[in-house]
């Protein structure tokens, strides 16, 4: 009985066994460093350890959608879009991606596709209520008030 105790513990997902508070099992831990860097404002150095990760798993959306944030934050949002583009296309349903790239048409004064971008957020999320929806509002009712919005609509 004992070893199948044991099995079954084995078997769980390692974020089923992070607790809260807990940094959950990454894939690559290139991701937790480049985490670290990138809070600490340490762009570039992250975006040379998330080359590294993507070398190694081409596809990981986090890893690319890291890259397009650190680019969105050194301000480049052609570079910072190509990235986040590359992530949802490998996983359309990236929380972090979908929330970057209304991010990125709102700096482009875009707020119509931002705004049709923070459905497709919404459609991610499903019944949840997800942090990303709610920075996106806040950011959206800044835009419009401040009248930046929709000067650009392509």
């Amino acid at each position: 009985m004992r070893i199948l105790y044991v099995i079954a513990l084995c078997l769980l997902p390692a974020t089923a066994l992070a607790t809260e508070g807990e940094t959950p099992f990454r894939a690559d831990s290139g991701l937790t460093k480049a985490e670290a860097q990138l809070s600490e404002g340490k762009y570039m150095q992250a975006m040379e350890t998330l080359s590294g990760v993507v070398n190694r798993r081409p596809g990981d959306a986090d890893a690319l959608t890291y890259i397009g944030f650190a680019w969105l934050k050194m301000g480049d949002t052609d570079k910072a879009q190509k990235y986040i583009d590359r992530a949802l296309k490998y996983d359309p349903k990236h929380l972090g991606a979908n929330k970057y790239k209304a991010d990125i048409f709102l700096m482009q004064g875009k707020t119509a596709q931002a705004h049709e971008q923070m459905q497709a957020l919404r459609m991610v999320c499903g019944a949840t209520d997800c942090a990303e929806i709610h920075a996106l509002q806040g950011q959206m009712n800044r835009a419009v008030h401040s009248g930046a919005g929709d000067k650009n609509e392509q």
